[in-house]
């Protein structure tokens, strides 16, 4: 209708007369709304310039023209040309028309939105202030304009995370409008509409889904099902459910959006690209990446097509493709589009623009991926100077930035630094937002993974309970982030060595996200996952055999034989292999590993990296000692240049090197590296820190090799010292401190002394972990050979055929451990005199091990020596 008015008044009127000009306006606002901002760009710009030339530049129609175009700009998010015709109108009004006119107060409330969507802030709120003061003393409190004015300066405090002092005014704002305009006004429902994103970002989500809900069903019931603002709350609602971890739910809503708006405005309307970009979103958080990515390159062609390659919209789809490519572990691709991104904000919007500092933020998320741990120090160094310039050392985005700068410091091993900063995160969350507002809550968790990463496990635990007990309280014991709480709570427990507490959580957590999500959503894969290493470590290991075999297939099915997921699904199995002794298998599955990862990652890595690292420890438990210290070798050589001599990654690998050595019999070499690992870890972790008192324990052990019994000695009853009082006189790594100096007696010939501290370690396993776990019957195994050494070989032979006979119905009748305890009851036999028996096991068991493991392996060759 616009077209044809405006065509028949240029061929009546002509092109220049004023309600030709206002047709020509009509239908550029029309275009606006139309999502076709160059069509609307055109006409406004036609319009201006014949006013500014009929009219003069400061008429009032001539601004509102000046003003359209604006608005036009804003759509655009050619920020700065809006601001500067902004100001033009503004200050024209303010002459002509004074500073308190409501023409000149809307030029201020125009230009406070734009600076808000500037990231200008405080500009935003002193103008917003300015408005809403001189509207209220002009028009009254509860004028429709002032109530507008309230609401806008509330949105301005929602940006600045400012949301108590938002909600505040929005409910002042809604309560008037309910008794003014009534229940059901549009403008009353859009004050609800406005509380409940207020309460989503306050993580009040019951509340804003209460208000969504309400929104919804009015304007359903008022505008349509297919009405643009019904869409829009129908779309809220969905993002209310997402926040939730109701994504069926989100899912169900948001294609009804997409759909409804497909028909009613076409595919390539801005806003049904923004839908489609919407549920993109819910697909990710579902983890269908593959759907996630169809979607977004969808959106990403029609941007570039119909508004360019570089506008603030294309921008943002490229950006959020980025995302989901990282997600999909294709860091590469992530990296290409967000430099892109990050340069065209850069020169667009300048270097501290928040917007092109959130591009700084997700490529440094994006360089801690791909282990470029100070590329990713770097950015976000960079962007925290910034938010904390700009925002104030307290808005949310700073406390991100210093949160996100604390991750990375972690990866680094920089845990002080890392503990420093999560503090300040976590304090002032509390002071601002409280102690149970979810952001707070994740701070606190994100402290705790910092403290478990120190060995700080009893600090770790407390603070996890408090999330955990706060997060049921809040959100239900099922929603997905009650359940992250409880799968961090078990790993902790894990670590602390309290296997049948982390089952139990790991078992709540599993069966509650089948239920939820579904059995092959990535979550679900990843808690069966954590179940089946909590399996190995309880030595349940066909049940951990079992479960990642699962979570292997439905990943290769899924995400590609070469995902990174899929691809550390098959290390995990391998680990499980080679704690069950099946040895080839592990190999030949981290031979694939790191072929994929050399392929895909390049040879330097860290993930490649660790993949070396892992097959030759597999190696040395073959006993191919020259293979795994060559390995090993290299994987040093890249750690120190990579990561400098002093990471905890390098020094792992020092300490992996020394292990080998020792094997080779090259003690001196084994102790050489094993004290410079103990030194530094010393001066970085202190001397009571977990990974110092491992030094500790494994330069012991060499002392033990070399004969230095006393020297061996000391340093296990240092670090079995260490170990009661920081972990518990029963924690696993105290038992294995108390085995270790037992048979430090046993070497040293004293033999009352070992065989007490054996009776305790036994005793106390029997009791935590059962009778038959392997830690178990190896400590009824190390009691045999002290019996044996002490002359009591009925005793020795009674626990080495319990030993035998538990194994043998676990493991099997060939495992490598069932063949060592075999051949250590031969052992028996033969200090017994009993030769006939010693010979007859020690030939069963040469032949498996000449089976199994070759002619000339070295266990092979050891049987040989002992038959």
């Amino acid at each position: 209708l616009q077209v044809l008015v405006l065509e028949v008044r240029e061929r009546i009127l002509g092109n220049e007369h004023l309600e030709t000009l206002g047709s020509k306006a009509d239908l550029a606002v029309t275009y606006c709304n139309m999502g076709r901002w160059p069509d609307a760009e055109r006409l406004g710009v036609q319009v201006l310039e014949a006013r500014e030339r009929i009219l003069g530049t400061e008429h009032q129609y001539t601004l509102t023209s000046r003003n359209n175009l604006a608005m036009t700009y804003c759509n655009m998010g050619r920020w700065p040309d809006a601001e500067r015709l902004q100001v033009l109108v503004l200050e024209a009004r303010e002459r002509i028309l004074g500073n308190e006119h409501l023409d000149t107060l809307q030029s201020k409330a125009d230009l406070a939105v734009t600076y808000c969507n500037m990231g200008r802030w405080p500009d935003a709120e002193r103008l917003g202030v300015q408005v809403l003061e001189a509207r209220e003393r002009i028009l009254g409190t509860e004028h429709q304009y002032t109530l507008t004015s309230r609401n806008n300066l509330a949105m301005t405090y929602c940006n600045m995370g400012r949301w108590p002092d938002a909600e505040r005014l929005q409910v002042l704002v809604l309560e008037a409008r309910e008794r003014i305009l009534g229940n059901e006004h549009l403008d009353t429902l859009q004050s609800k509409a406005d509380l409940a994103v207020t309460y989503c970002n306050m993580g009040r989500w019951p509340d804003a889904e209460r208000l969504g809900v309400q929104v919804l069903e009015a304007r359903e019931r008022i505008l349509g099902t297919e009405h643009q603002y019904t869409l829009t709350s129908r779309n809220n609602l969905a993002v209310t459910y997402c926040n939730m971890g109701r994504w069926p739910d989100a899912d169900r809503l948001e294609v009804q959006v997409l759909e409804a708006r497909e028909t009613t405005l076409g595919t390539e309307h801005q806003y049904t690209l923004t839908s489609r970009n919407n549920l993109a979103g819910i697909y990710s958080n579902m983890g269908r990446w593959p759907d996630a990515e169809r979607l977004q390159v969808l959106v990403l062609e029609a941007r570039e097509r119909i508004l360019g390659n570089e506008h603030l919209d294309t921008l943002q789809s490229k950006a959020d493709l980025a995302v989901t490519y990282s997600k999909m572990g294709r860091w590469p691709d992530a990296e290409r589009l967000q430099v892109l991104v990050l340069e065209v904000r850069e020169r667009i919007l300048g270097n501290e623009h928040l917007e092109t500092l959130g591009s700084k933020a997700d490529l440094a998320v994006t360089y801690c991926n791909m282990g470029r741990w100070p590329d990713a120090e770097r950015l976000e160094g960079q962007v925290l100077e910034a938010r904390e310039r700009i925002l104030g050392t307290e808005h949310q985005y700073t406390l991100t930035s210093r949160n996100n700068l604390a991750v990375t410091y972690c990866n680094m091993g920089r845990w002080p630094d890392a503990e420093r900063l999560e503090v300040q995160v976590l304090e002032a969350r509390e002071r601002i937002l409280g102690t149970e507002h979810q952001y707070t809550l994740t701070s606190r968790n994100n402290l705790a993974g910092i403290y478990s990463n120190m060995g700080r496990w009893p600090d770790a635990e407390r603070l996890q309970v408090l999330v955990l007990e706060a997060r049921e309280r809040i959100l239900g014991n099922e929603h997905l982030d009650s359940l992250q709480s409880k799968a961090e709570l078990a790993e902790t427990y894990s670590k602390m060595g309290r296997w049948p507490d982390a089952k139990r959580l790991e078992v709540q957590v599993l069966e509650a996200r089948e239920r939820i999500l579904g059995t092959e959503h990535q979550y679900t894969l990843t808690s069966r996952n954590n179940l089946a290493v909590t399996y190995c470590n309880m030595g349940r290991w066909p049940d951990a055999e079992r479960l990642e075999v699962q979570v292997l297939e439905a990943r290769e099915r899924i995400l590609g034989t070469e995902h990174q997921y899929t691809l550390t699904s098959r290390n995990n199995l391998a680990w499980t292999y080679s704690k069950m002794g099946r040895w080839p298998d592990a190999e030949r599955i981290q031979g694939l590993v790191l072929e994929a990862r050399e392929r895909i990652l390049g040879n330097e890595h860290l993930d490649t990296l660790q993949s070396k690292a892992e097959l030759a420890e597999t190696y040395s438990k073959m006993g191919r000692w020259p293979h795994a210290e060559r390995i090993q070798g290299l994987v040093l050589e890249a750690r120190e240049r990579i990561l400098g001599n002093e990471h905890l990654d390098t020094l792992q690998s020092k300490a992996e090197l020394a292990e080998t050595y020792s094997k080779m019999g090259r003690w001196p070499d084994a102790e050489r590296l094993q004290v410079l690992v103990l030194e530094v870890r010393e001066r970085i972790l202190g001397n009571e820190h977990l990974e110092t008192l491992g030094s500790k324990a494994d330069l012991a052990v060499t002392y033990c090799n070399m004969g230095r019994w006393p020297d061996a000695e000391r340093l296990q009853v240092l670090v079995l010292e260490a170990r009661e009082r920081i972990l518990g006189n029963e924690h696993l790594e105290t038992l294995g401190s108390k085995a270790d100096l037992a048979v430090t007696y046993c070497n040293m010939g004293r033999w009352p002394d070992a065989e007490r501290l054996e009776v305790q370690v036994l005793e106390a396993r029997e009791r935590i972990l059962g009778t038959e776990h392997q830690y178990t019957l190896t400590s009824r195994n190390n009691l045999a050979v002290t019996y044996c050494n002490m002359g009591r070989w009925p005793d020795a032979e009674r626990l080495g055929v319990q030993v035998l006979e538990a194994r043998e119905r676990i493991l099997g009748t060939e495992h490598q451990y069932t063949l060592t305890s075999r051949n250590n009851l031969a052992w028996t036999y033969s200090k017994m005199g009993r030769w006939p028996d010693a010979e007859q096991i020690q030939v069963l068991v040469l032949e498996a091990r000449e089976r199994i493991l070759g002619n000339e392996h070295l266990d092979t060759l050891q049987s040989k020596a002992d038959l």
